[in-house]
């Protein structure tokens, strides 16, 4: 009896190779969503492996100093963060779910209810804000300030209203409230450091423990007894 034919060879042809190239290329653009300026629309919907292609990034500020991101600070699946960064050095300067980070496949939404963070199927919602009215978009100012914005463009929700661990130019910390420290660089949970503000003073603490106050400070001065209503930073400091 004669001897099967040998089977066909699975090496693809040379000229095929630059086809098969391009088709993953277009495919892996078709998984990177574009980064928008200045704001997004309710139906938009984020995720880190959605923007792997800009580091998470999904909304620049006009002037580009600022990005909106789905951010990994420490390179790893697990901890995924909704944050705004500073655009030059990439440091963050705000973040919303900093106690429960999501992974990978976590995603931002947004809708005309408001914005969310929730887990890869979207039935675990980790973060979310509950504007007064329907959300016709956000937007992300030239300071660094995200917004979420009605139909008249007026103001339902502000990351400037919820500090975490930074104070950004132009950006008021009121009475009553305080900035915390992160964890480590990497883990943006709530650490042990915060920077509260009173009607009377400025202080720093350490798990509690009153370490600076800013009444205290030899740099500092009074020039009336009125209660105060905010910190914030100008061109002379604090």
């Amino acid at each position: 009896m004669a001897a099967d034919a040998a089977a066909p060879s699975r090496t693809l042809p040379a000229c095929m190779l630059p086809l098969l190239l391009l088709l993953l290329l277009s495919a892996r653009a078709a998984d990177a969503g574009p980064l928008a300026a200045g704001l997004v629309h309710p139906g938009f919907t984020a995720s880190g492996y959605e923007y792997i292609d800009t580091r998470g990034a999904f909304l620049e500020s006009n002037n580009g100093a600022f990005r909106a991101a789905v951010h990994n600070p420490g390179k790893q699946l697990a901890s995924f963060y909704l944050a705004v960064l500073h655009a030059p050095t990439g440091t963050p300067v705000w973040s919303a779910n900093r106690d429960a980070p999501t992974g990978s496949s976590g995603r931002v939404q947004l809708s005309a209810r408001g914005l969310s963070v929730t887990d890869a199927d979207g039935a675990t919602v980790l973060w979310s804000t509950t504007p007064r009215a329907p959300v016709a978009a956000l937007r992300l100012r030239d300071d660094g300030n995200l917004q979420l914005l009605d139909a008249r463009n007026a103001t339902l929700w502000q990351s400037f209203d919820d500090a975490t661990d930074a104070l950004l130019p132009g950006q008021q910390l009121r009475a009553g409230a305080y900035l915390t420290s992160g964890r480590s660089p990497g883990d943006f949970a709530r650490g042990d450091y915060r920077l509260a503000v009173s009607g009377s003073d400025v202080a720093l603490t350490w798990q509690g423990s009153t370490y600076w106050r800013l009444s205290n400070d030899l740099r500092s001065f009074k020039d009336r007894n009125a209660a105060a209503a905010a910190m914030s930073f100008n061109s002379s400091g604090l």
